[in-house]
């Protein structure tokens, strides 16, 4: 599982901040950047889960 909810989308130049390292997670926590203000939170599942 990665919290992505710390980084937020984008900010560290990649789309999740998972992606500088080799890290296939399951299961991704997003948050912070996606409601732009609102406090939208969400949980993605990759298709091999």
């Amino acid at each position: 599982m990665a919290n992505e909810i710390t980084t937020g989308m984008g900010r560290t130049g990649a789309w999740f901040g998972y992606e500088h390292y080799s890290l296939h997670p399951d299961v991704i926590a997003i948050g912070k950047g996606l409601g732009n203000g609102y406090p939208v939170n969400a949980v993605a599942i990759g298709h091999d889960a």
